[in-house]
């Protein structure tokens, strides 16, 4: 994990979760990677989430977000397709099987729960590290070239 501290240290990620104790593991994490937190915390609503996404990912402030498909009952597709048109790189994190993603959704990088925490780190080096320019960070890229993670656990 000492090479992802640098890697993915300083990118500010946005956490959709809804499950209270997930999103508690996932923002020790976060911290633990001194990734900074946008919202201040995870948010588990679909409607607080898209407003964040809004506000913050038009002008640049979103490296990345961790996307839970159920957010207490509503899809988190809306959000999805906000962070396309911004071309902001998100991760799908789901505990259903590939079949419920909705075709177009499924190219993109996605970890079915439950996942570890290596996995976790791994996907985000792969899909929210930024590309080595002299410029500095030019944000991440959407890459829905990064399959799914196999179930852990």
């Amino acid at each position: 994990m000492t090479m992802a501290f640098t890697e993915l240290a300083d990118l500010r990620i946005l956490i959709v979760e809804d499950k209270a104790l997930v999103a508690i593991q996932i923002e020790c994490l976060m911290t633990d990677l001194k990734c900074r937190i946008v919202g201040g915390g995870s948010v588990p609503r679909l409607q607080r989430a898209l407003t964040i996404v809004r506000e913050h990912g038009r002008g640049g402030e979103i490296d990345g977000v961790l996307l839970d498909v159920n957010l207490n009952g509503d899809e988190s597709y809306p959000i999805a397709e906000e962070l396309i048109a911004l071309g902001v790189p998100f991760i799908l994190m789901t505990g259903y099987g590939s079949p419920s993603i909705p075709a177009q959704y499924r190219q993109y990088p996605r970890l079915t729960k439950p996942f570890g925490q290596q996995d976790l780190i791994d996907m985000m080096v792969k899909v929210f590290k930024p590309p080595a320019s002299p410029a500095g960070r030019g944000g991440g890229s959407l890459n829905p070239g990064v399959g799914p993670a196999t179930r852990v656990g």
